[in-house]
């Protein structure tokens, strides 16, 4: 689902990139990226290549990877969702961002991993001033694959 849908009729849309200030009084009913499959689709083996990166290093990136099964008889597509959340920053921070995703096809019982390239951009914000700033820090790394989530810690220095 490409929106998060609320739980009662008249309530306020709840965006997954909402800030945490933004007061819901109800959780949604279904949260951003959910869906239905005629199969069951689990992952294994969710990591990134470091734990510590170098924001000064011109060839900065940060792989994440991730291992898919489709658990169901069925053949079946998913959709597999990475989000950033960095811990602390100078401005309010969103509750997630989507950053990256990818949309497997696998046959019932078949598995592949998955690569995501992570770039600066995408884990830098908007400052004050309206340029893109990279600040050093904890980052919360996670994968959704439908109902099932986990998470990593990566932590980026100057």
């Amino acid at each position: 689902m490409p929106l998060t849908y609320p739980s009662y009729v008249n309530t306020i849309p709840i965006r997954y990139w909402r800030k945490p200030s933004f007061n819901v009084v109800a959780g949604p009913q279904w949260e951003y990226g959910y869906g239905l499959s005629y199969s069951r689709f689990v992952y294994n083996n969710f990591s990134t290549d470091a734990q510590v990166y170098r924001i000064s290093d011109p060839n900065f990136v940060v792989n994440v990877y991730v291992d898919v099964t489709n658990n169901g008889p069925m053949d079946g597509k998913y959709t597999i969702l990475v989000f950033v959340d960095d811990e602390y920053r100078s401005i309010e921070k969103e509750v997630k961002l989507l950053k990256a995703f990818s949309k497997v096809d696998l046959r019932g019982g078949q598995s592949t991993r998955v690569r995501f390239a992570l770039s600066k951009r995408d884990f830098s914000f908007t400052g004050l001033d309206g340029q893109l700033l990279i600040e050093p820090g904890n980052f919360t790394l996670s994968v959704d694959v439908g109902a099932a989530s986990d998470t990593t810690q990566i932590t980026l220095v100057p």
